[in-house]
């Protein structure tokens, strides 16, 4: 009655891979439009603050923008006002990105199929 779905090893590194590859692409384009959007382009983007009416130093989040566009700018001392955390986010998510582009780079040239495939067991488990 009750049967187990086991799933291999490699195929959850396999999952998780790929889950991994799939949000730091998506981070990564929100990076970038982040980086390269005029100031208020990425102001009028971000969630509204309810603390205040608008957008200030307040809360964390409003910081974290203002902190990013501090960054972006290379004002470290302001950033480090808006919200000190943004001095290790920023570069941590250009370090996640620089390793995606890397391990999916790396993939590519060794063969995607070698080590990222799907194990048939999974689907049917009668085979």
């Amino acid at each position: 009655m009750g049967s187990h779905l086991r799933i291999p090893s490699a195929d959850l590194r396999a999952a998780l891979l790929l889950a991994w590859l799939a949000l730091s692409a998506g981070l990564g384009v929100a990076a970038v439009a982040a980086l390269t959007a005029p100031e208020e382009a990425v102001l009028e983007a971000a969630a509204r603050c309810e603390i205040g009416g608008g957008h200030r130093n307040a809360c964390a989040l409003c910081g974290m923008t203002h902190a990013f566009l501090a960054l972006r700018k290379g004002e470290l001392r302001e950033a480090r006002r808006a919200n000190a955390a943004g001095l290790v986010l920023f570069p941590s998510i250009a370090l996640n990105e620089a390793l995606a582009a890397f391990v999916l780079i790396r993939r590519m040239k060794r063969g995607w199929k070698e080590r990222v495939r799907p194990s048939a067991g999974i689907l049917n488990p009668g085979l």
